[in-house]
């Protein structure tokens, strides 16, 4: 079988636990032990040096004895044995009284060891390995305490024939941002992971997800603190707000994703350059959500063990958590993956041990996972391993510091930053073919309603804006306001609080105006001009748009906007043109500057036009007078024909005589004619 092949079948060696012989329990345990100074690395036939406290008082007569057992070979041999579950025991030395010293209750052992021969005096460790030690504080041989530690035995020969483990530190640090005109402030938990992230040594590369938000919330001597940290680190680019791409992507907001990604990299300034090839994240990522990451340039994603199990296809507690594995996309293509190792994770979340027991066991797995690896391909490359907190947030920078100390003296282990890492690391293979997983469809967060209801909160505080006079720090304080609800991170109350509080600010603001009753008015001209009257009862002065609107009127100066003063009646004059006489509608409305939004309900006046001036009334009585002269035209004309008609009857011409002649006949009918 090659060598991924065999990958392919070792991830449940690095985490599952193995059959051990239990140790012999002890007779009369009643003191505990804490570790105080403990080296890892160990030189061939070099005094191993152990300081260590007691809550019980080191008696004269008490006799150290020190147990050296087999080398473990895998992650599963250390969790027994730390379960107490020990492999054969290979020597034993009791440690004689000038081997041990006190000192303001510390208890510090000198321990001799060799690697050629057996002596009574001393502990032989023969090979390079990984060794579980006990070490055994007895009263008339019985066991009062006991502490179980290991040493890692390093080889005579300098050159490291088992290769190194690449390992890389994820620290994520978020929260809620601030909204505007609130009292909302820092956790005490933020704060204290701000000052552990600002403790972190120079020396440590860390791969940092820090919200750009937080940066404006901290004192310049965090800041500062913060600063040399990220000058040594990788710095993954974040939203300038906490905004979950899964939940964007669900509601169809990818832009507003990609804008707040590119404001949160400005936001750094000068502080850090950020990186978005990396997405560290403890939210729960769908395929959506990491197709959209990978558009915007994500190289690799690391996922935390549960979203991990959470996905079709993981293979659980089987998977070797030091190579990648495939997150396929909708399209066809894939994103190289990492797991969060959860061993290592529950290892430094650990609270129950003291701090450097602690580090010397998280040190001690990740010697045992190098040396899990070496024993199927020395040396060991191409392997990568990432150390976090499972559920995010910032570990403990002295615990973390000790583990690189410690691990430094190994060889063992190499600390480095996630970029590069989906180039120098290998993908596992599951009978011949890569692992792929296949992420949640949908998202457990669900904005698209409260974005919707935030763009038309937006449009109208827009709107609204425009009513404001020479007050420009009011809209960008809403608009501020309305980016920030935007964060995922805020629950539904919190939205719903502040959009509650902003929707009261703009009803008084468009409460405060209002146009003057106003039923019925008279025009006794074809132009003239009507006043109209604006109350506003607000403390300042509002910008309003006044629109008249009337079928037989006309308004040449159309809308007018109009300043209603502070707490007072504004007279508004509004040129007219009529364009007949009579009583008819007229539609008097206020809105906003924009026009857009109407100020309270529309009032319907009432208009009567008495009298027509200029043109209109030339052309009328012009008609009339037309008119009137042709009546006299033709009363004179009447009058006339019928006083010509009297005369000719009684002129002597038109007599009638007994015999008309022909001639008078001829003559009668031209005088009627």
């Amino acid at each position: 079988m090659g060598v991924m092949g065999v990958m392919g079948v070792m991830g449940a060696a690095l985490s599952a636990v193995a059959p051990f012989s239990p140790a012999t329990p002890a007779l009369a345990v009643f003191s505990t032990i804490t570790l105080v100074h403990q080296d890892l690395a160990l030189a061939a036939d070099a005094k191993l040096s152990i300081s260590m406290r007691s809550d019980q008082e080191f008696a004269a007569n008490n006799t150290v004895v020190v147990t050296a057992y087999r080398p473990i070979q895998s992650r599963s041999d250390l969790t027994n044995v730390i379960a107490g579950n020990l492999p054969r025991a290979l020597d034993t030395l009791d440690l004689s009284s000038d081997a041990i010293t006190t000192s303001d209750g510390v208890i510090t052992l000198a321990i001799p060891t060799e690697s050629t021969s057996r002596t009574v005096g001393a502990l032989q460790l023969a090979q390079q390995g990984l060794y579980p030690v006990v070490v055994d504080v007895r009263s008339d041989s019985q066991v009062v305490a006991e502490l179980i530690t290991f040493v890692d035995r390093l080889p005579k020969v300098t050159d490291n024939q088992r290769g190194t483990l690449n390992v890389a530190v994820a620290v994520s640090l978020t929260a809620p941002p601030a909204i505007p005109d609130t009292t909302d402030s820092l956790s005490p938990a933020v704060v204290q992971q701000e000052v552990d992230l600002g403790a972190f040594p120079p020396s440590l590369p860390l791969s940092i997800a820090i919200s750009p938000e937080l940066l404006g919330r901290v004192d310049a001597a965090t800041r500062d603190q913060l600063r040399q940290v990220f000058s040594k680190s990788l710095v993954l680019s974040q939203p300038r707000i906490p905004f979950d791409p899964s939940a964007a992507a669900a509601a169809g907001v990818g832009a507003r994703f990609t804008q707040l990604l590119r404001e949160g990299e400005n936001a750094f300034g000068d502080t850090a350059l950020s990186d978005r090839s990396v997405w560290w994240s403890t939210d729960v990522l769908t395929t959506a959500g990491a197709s959209l990451l990978r558009d915007l340039g994500t190289r690799l994603i690391v996922l935390s063990p549960d979203n991990y199990t959470a996905a079709s296809g993981s293979i659980g507690a089987l998977t070797d958590t030091t190579q990648l594995i495939q997150t396929n996309l909708a399209d066809n293509t894939s994103v190289p993956t990492m797991v969060l190792d959860p061993v290592m994770a529950s290892r430094i979340e650990t609270s129950d041990l003291e701090p450097e027991r602690a580090a010397l066991y998280a040190t001690a797995d990740l010697v045992a996972t190098r040396d899990q690896l070496a024993a199927i391909a020395a040396p060991v490359t191409g392997h990568t391993m990432v150390l976090g907190l499972s559920q995010g947030g910032v570990p403990n920078p002295i615990l973390l510091a000790r583990i690189q100390a410690m691990a430094s003296t190994t060889g063992a282990i190499e600390f480095g930053t996630l970029n590069g890492v989906e180039r120098s690391t290998t993908t596992m293979l599951v009978d011949g073919l890569p692992l792929q997983i296949v992420l949640p469809a949908t998202s457990k967060i669900d904005l698209a309603s409260r974005f919707a209801a935030l763009d038309k909160l937006n449009a109208r505080a827009f709107t609204i804006s425009g009513m404001l006079v020479d007050d420009p720090a009011r809209p960008v304080r809403w608009s501020g306001t309305l980016e920030v609800l935007w964060s995922s991170a805020l629950t539904d109350r919190e939205v719903a609080a502040t959009t509650t509080r902003l929707i009261g600010e703009f009803d008084a603001i468009i409460g405060a105006v209002s146009p003057r009753p106003a039923y019925a008015f008279t025009l006794s001209g074809r132009r003239t001009s009507i006043r109209i009257r604006i109350e506003n009862t607000s403390e300042e002065p509002l910008k309003v748009l006044v629109r008249m609107s009337s079928n037989k009127l006309t308004f040449p100066k159309g809308d007018q906007l109009v300043t209603a003063e502070a707490k007072s009646i504004t007279d508004v004059a509004i040129p007219v043109v009529a364009r007949s006489n009579g009583s008819f509608p007229v539609t008097l409305e206020v809105l906003t500057p924009d026009g857009g939004s109407p100020i309270g309900n529309a009032l319907f006046l009432k208009a009567r036009v008495s009298a027509l001036t200029g043109l209109a009334q030339l052309l009328t009585g012009g008609g009339l007078l037309v008119l009137l002269a042709w009546w006299a035209r033709h009363m004179r004309a009447t009058r006339r024909g019928r006083s010509n008609a009297e005369t000719m009857h009684h002129h002597p011409a038109t007599k009638p005589s007994d015999t008309p002649s022909t001639h008078d006949e001829s003559s009668a009918i031209i005088a009627d004619s």
